[in-house]
């Protein structure tokens, strides 16, 4: 029984396997659908500074909290940065002719993807700024992700971790062991109900 209901108390958002690659789908600039040219999302960076050293950070597992506890994140979510696991390593958007394109949106494979409960780590080159965004649109059923981009840009897939918002008061205890604790308090109750019972029917 106990084991039953930790199961259905544990959030399940994505798979925890970080994923390397995903293949572009479509990609549009300004709204014209690319064409003549290939939009791949790369492994090696190009014009990142020094935030190559926080990208490769991020890609060998370092958590958000401690990566951007001395760099400014734009987060425009409910989440708090430490609520959220990389699902997919951060990579690169480019194209194959090397042209640079802006107001682009495209949609990518994401093949351990197992939720719509997902957001986007951008680093945008252009104006060096690192964000967390909602995607335009994740599918589930074709497990790709559609979204915009002011620039070609660094951009990664997370996950939340937990389902809970953020809460500014400080957490003194584990609800979890709260729960728990009521269900034994209340088990050991029935199960004194039950012998007072017996024991006064015994009686008769």
């Amino acid at each position: 029984m106990f084991l039953s209901l930790a199961f259905l108390a544990t959030p399940v958002t994505a798979a925890n396997s970080i994923q390397r690659r995903g293949r572009v789908i479509s990609a549009y600039s300004r709204g014209k659908k690319i064409t003549g040219d290939t939009i791949r999302l790369k492994n090696t960076f190009t014009g990142v500074g020094n935030n190559l050293a926080t990208i490769k950070d991020i890609n060998s597992g370092v958590p958000l909290t401690k990566v951007f506890s001395s760099k400014k994140i734009n987060n425009t979510t409910k989440y708090s940065l430490g609520q959220f696991k990389l699902l997919t390593r951060l990579q690169e958007i480019r194209s194959d002719s090397g042209k640079f394109y802006t107001d682009m949106m495209i949609t990518w494979e994401v093949n351990n993807l197992m939720s719509k409960n997902v957001y986007l780590l951008v680093y945008d080159k252009v104006t060096e700024e690192w964000s967390i965004v909602k995607p335009e649109s994740v599918d589930l059923a074709n497990k790709t992700i559609t979204a915009k981009f002011a620039h070609m840009s660094v951009v990664g897939v997370l996950y939340v971790s937990s389902n809970k918002s953020v809460n500014n008061n400080v957490k003194t205890g584990d609800d979890t062991n709260v729960v728990m604790y009521i269900l034994l308090a209340t088990i050991s109750l029935l199960a004194l109900i039950s012998v007072f019972i017996f024991r006064k029917h015994s009686k008769l």
